[in-house]
């Protein structure tokens, strides 16, 4: 298996992957130079590289990953379309995006969000616009969960999260 792991932190993923034993070539990307260290620390990546996502990612070859893993950033992306462009690029035909999210959906959760965390611009992630942006990436969308992440301690606000598996249109 080729894997792809976007906004790789540092290497938790990885580490998942590894305890129940899924065999292949990892690579990870993450914009923070820190994250990208620790990740290189775990030696469970055949390589790891420090890049900004919000343009895109740099691509080597298309077709190239049966798996991309996008955990719990694309809140953080204004407009994820050259992001999501790159994706699906990037997979082979009926490779597999996991992407998770906070599931902001009005405007009122993002002012909360935004006062909670000033140093962080979050994006709207509402269900509509990303099956939208997963549509026009040529993107179909096989499941869509929504669950509470966590519990913001600063606001004790429970943060909602979509789960979505997609698969690259032949």
């Amino acid at each position: 298996l080729e894997i792809l792991d976007l906004g790789c932190a540092n290497g938790s993923i990885a580490k998942c992957l590894a305890q129940i034993d899924i065999k292949g070539n990892l690579y990870g990307v993450d914009f923070s130079e820190e994250m990208v260290g620790a990740a290189k620390k775990t030696n469970l990546y055949r390589s790891v590289i420090c890049a900004d996502l919000t343009n895109g990612f740099p691509i080597i070859e298309e077709n190239v990953f049966d798996v991309v893993f996008m955990l719990s950033f694309l809140e953080f992306i204004e407009d994820p379309k050259i992001l999501l462009a790159d994706v699906y690029r990037s997979l082979k035909p009926g490779g597999k995006v996991f992407l998770t999210f906070e599931a902001m959906q009005n405007k009122e959760t993002l002012r909360l969000r935004a006062q909670s965390t000033p140093e962080v611009s979050y994006y709207s992630t509402d269900k509509e616009s990303i099956l939208n942006l997963l549509d026009g990436a040529g993107l179909v969308v096989e499941s869509w969960d929504e669950m509470v992440g966590y519990v913001s301690p600063s606001t004790s606000m429970p943060i909602n999260y979509f789960a979505i598996v997609a698969v690259r249109k032949s």
